[in-house]
């Protein structure tokens, strides 16, 4: 059996035998399958991939003042999506406006593949040192830290938030999770975790009476992705009808920068069904970080994590093997086994904001210790306290 195409030699036709995978031409004997064989390894190739430049680029962002006065000592208000002025007093809601992009596609989704597609078909790909912002207030330029989302002008003091820049390299945050924990209610559950414990009495000699406590809040990035996976099994040799399962998969927050990696596990999980539509005057007095872990290196484990989870779950449903009994006269059963094979048809992301608490605490003797508190759930992390207390309440 083989296909018929034309001979780009003598342009008669060109056989295909199936079997073999041999391409040739009767008439003139050409054989493509040679030229193919006599090209260097794919490693020796030449790579087409976008030239990689490292500096700093233009930003544009969004003041946050107040609507009343035009001031911009804003604060949230705890638990709910509201801003105060503590200025005039006054306090707004907070109302998530659409850009004209996403007016025309309101449920438009961010891919894996689509951000690929987009980055390798650049010419040139920014490595980000830093973003050069033009200040609407006093028109003074600063450049903000990569890491970081927001900033204060150093000439005015006016806030700004970062909405795009002019290589696309930001990925603006699409939902956020408003703090419910205020600063005294922080520092409450620091000293109810440091005062817990069955190994407090025995060993209280070893604190030290903390003096004074700064900090303050922070939202820090996460990613979470959604992955769908195609499951096709079969078992060969026909004995069996093949199938297909999709599974989608959604991960935890995936932490995205590089502080604090060794704590912030600990600080889980956040309940995702308080997620708002990101605004940004969500971030009036707050600071807020940019990811530091790239979203395509951060899905990488994912993606092979769903793809393992959606393999065993198709295992547990189906026998790993199967007798079959043939219309044959040694009456001996044929046996197949379970064949599986999976696709990654989409891999959809989302990148958030969540709130944290970040407390310094300063003891008597000049030492000065780590304290995190989860600014939605309360859930608590004292450094060293391990050595005198439980780790969890």
């Amino acid at each position: 059996m083989g296909l018929r195409i034309v001979c780009p030699v003598c342009r008669n036709r060109m056989t295909i035998n199936l079997q073999s995978g041999l391409v040739y031409c009767k008439a003139c004997g050409y054989q493509p399958m040679r030229e193919w064989q006599n090209l260097p390894p794919a490693e020796a190739r030449i790579q087409l991939h976008p030239l990689t430049l490292k500096g700093p680029t233009k930003a544009k962002g969004e003041m946050i003042e107040c609507p009343n006065c035009g001031g911009d000592e804003l604060e949230p208000v705890p638990g709910k999506a509201m801003i105060c002025c503590t200025t005039c007093g006054k306090k707004y809601p907070i109302k998530t406006r659409k850009s004209k992009a996403s007016d025309k596609t309101p449920h438009a989704e961010k891919s894996l593949r689509g951000v690929l597609m987009e980055r390798y078909g650049k010419a040139v790909q920014w490595d980000v040192t830093g973003r050069i912002m033009d200040c609407t207030s006093c028109g003074a330029q600063s450049i903000v830290p990569p890491e970081d989302l927001n900033e204060h002008c150093p000439f005015c003091n006016s806030q700004f938030v970062i909405v795009h820049d002019d290589d696309g390299t930001l990925d603006a945050p699409t939902k956020i999770i408003p703090f419910k924990i205020t600063a005294p209610k922080a520092r409450l559950l620091v000293d109810e975790k440091i005062n817990s414990g069955l190994l407090h009495n025995i060993s209280r000699h070893l604190q030290d009476k903390i003096v004074r406590v700064t900090g303050s809040p922070m939202f820090l990035p996460f990613w979470v992705f959604e992955v769908t996976t195609e499951v096709r099994w079969r078992y060969p040799q026909g004995l069996a009808s093949p199938g297909m399962e999709s599974i989608v998969h959604t991960s935890d927050p995936i932490y995205a920068a590089i502080a604090n990696q060794d704590v912030i596990p600990q600080l889980l999980p956040y309940d995702l069904a308080e997620l708002h539509d990101y605004d940004p005057a969500y971030l009036a007095g707050i600071r807020a970080h940019l990811y530091q872990i790239d979203m395509v290196q951060a899905a990488t484990p994912i993606v092979k994590q769903a793809v393992e989870h959606a393999k065993n779950e198709v295992k547990n449903k189906r026998p790993r093997s199967i007798s079959v009994y043939g219309a044959t006269t040694d009456q001996f059963p044929k046996r197949a086994y379970l064949n599986i094979e999976t696709y990654v048809p989409r891999v959809a992301y989302e990148f958030m904001l969540l709130p944290i608490w970040i407390l310094l605490l300063h003891e008597s003797d000049d030492d000065i210790r780590r304290a995190l508190v989860n600014g939605q759930t309360g859930e608590v992390y004292v450094d060293g306290f391990s050595l005198w207390g439980k780790s969890n309440q």
